[in-house]
């Protein structure tokens, strides 16, 4: 009834974003931000960044959060640093990586996602005892994170610390006993806990 109403296109996207209908989403998101008096507006662009991310166009949505970063205003975007950051690890981009995380880390250090960011970097640089300490940074500023938990259990069955790693997932399957990758992470533990005798390993190397 109004085809050229921007107010109800607008409606429309975040109408089909919350029922997960990214694919048109994008499209209607592309078209707004092609109008002049709509190619600045930095809500637009976050949400088409959020619709790249779902439709596996990561290389698309850097560059939109790179975009939003870049300018003044970008400087204290939390969220596109946040967004930078997580695709910079999905593309394995370790230097945009490590910037997005060092930026949140000082833009909110009462929030997760900067330590997180930092753990998912160490890790991708095969630290992972510092991944380890920045994920734990991570789950003091969010204690009920079950994936940071989760995280964390995975870091240590990784150092072959399988009792400490036992001990996180299953606090992770706890808070949230229908996510089955925690209930697999936790299946995974206790097999390699059974295949080297039942004995918990608490050091690399080491064994109680």
């Amino acid at each position: 009834l109004a085809p050229s109403d921007d107010v109800v296109l607008e409606d429309l996207i975040r109408a089909q974003l919350a029922t997960s209908r990214f694919r048109e989403a994008e499209v209607n998101l592309a078209g707004l931000l092609s109008e002049e008096e709509h190619a600045s507006r930095r809500d637009l662009q976050h949400m088409r960044a959020q619709c790249l991310m779902e439709l596996d166009r990561p290389v698309e949505a850097r560059q939109t959060y790179f975009s939003l970063t870049k300018d003044q205003a970008g400087q204290a975007d939390i969220e596109a640093w946040i967004g930078l950051g997580n695709v910079s690890y999905v593309l394995s981009d370790a230097r945009s990586l490590r910037r997005s995380a060092s930026r949140v880390v000082a833009l909110a250090p009462e929030r997760h996602e900067g330590y997180s960011l930092t753990a998912l970097w160490f890790r991708n640089q095969n630290d992972n005892q510092s991944a380890l300490e920045s994920a734990r940074d991570a789950i003091s500023a969010a204690p009920s994170d079950a994936s940071l938990i989760a995280f964390e259990g995975m870091l240590l069955m990784e150092m072959g610390k399988l009792g400490e790693a036992r001990q996180s997932l299953a606090s992770a399957a706890q808070l949230e006993p229908g996510n089955q990758t925690f209930r697999q992470l936790l299946g995974d533990v206790d097999e390699l806990i059974a295949n080297n005798g039942g004995v918990f390993a608490t050091e690399q190397g080491t064994t109680d």
